[in-house]
């Protein structure tokens, strides 16, 4: 359990890089200030008996693809950026969260209060309503959706990334490139995408070229921290204490 008696819970971050190559780069979608979200959950444990976590960030491209599910499995949580690396939530055990980080405009921060209230209502909400602000698929995305899916029950937790915390790299893909090209931005600098500029009129498709976009994102330390102390409040729930 998460008390002082017991062994810690286990927290693993996401950090996306290119695991073939000799520099290590970073990926898409990777977590900018991983070792500050880190040190955060090292603070805290410190600050607060009850709250024994160890947090660990990993590389999946770098672990054997057998050694992923045994990985994930013994986690407590599972920490990423919102794209593909979180199909693994499927591997949570029961009481475990995810803590998705969805960038900008995925989830709109300007619409959601990431504090700890906020984040408990997320946590023990069964029905997964949708909150005012976002705009796709609700707060809850595709990969929350996958792990609604299970049969076992699993503490969701969005974060909202802001436009100024996340690196984009419009570049990359070929209708985000071409609204910049054209000079179809929006207020923040944002590619306007219209139906002739990519395959699907779709809300849907329009914010997966986003994300496509989206390199690195710096998690907001402050949402990070209520994130914590919602989960440990969840966990010490889950026991019964």
């Amino acid at each position: 359990g998460a008390d002082a008696e017991g062994p810690p819970l286990r927290l693993v971050l996401i950090e996306q890089r290119v695991a073939e190559r000799d520099d290590k780069a970073l990926a898409r979608h990777h977590i900018a200030n991983v070792d500050a979200l880190v040190a955060a959950v090292e603070t805290l444990s410190a600050e607060t008996r009850a709250f024994r976590v160890q947090a660990r960030a990993v590389s999946l491209g770098a672990v054997p693809v057998k050694d992923v599910p045994l990985l994930v499995s013994a986690a407590s949580a599972l920490v990423g950026v919102e794209g593909s690396g979180l199909a693994n939530a499927l591997f949570l055990k029961p009481g475990a969260a995810l803590v998705n980080v969805k960038p900008y405009p995925l989830c709109d921060s300007d619409g959601y209060t990431a504090d700890e209230a906020q984040f408990l209502a997320d946590g023990r909400d069964k029905r997964r309503a949708p909150h005012a602000g976002n705009q796709m698929f609700g707060l809850y995305g595709s990969f929350e959706k996958l792990a609604l899916a299970l049969a076992q029950p699993v503490h969701l937790l969005p974060i909202c990334a802001p436009p100024e915390a996340v690196e984009y790299r419009f570049a990359n893909t070929a209708p985000t490139a071409m609204a910049l090209r054209r000079n179809r931005t929006d207020a923040r600098g944002m590619p306007v995408l219209s139906s002739a500029s990519y395959a699907s009129p779709s809300l849907m498709m329009r914010h997966m070229w986003y994300l496509n976009s989206v390199h690195g994102v710096t998690v907001p330390t402050a949402a990070f921290r209520a994130a914590l102390h919602a989960l440990h409040t969840l966990w010490v729930s889950d026991r019964g204490d």
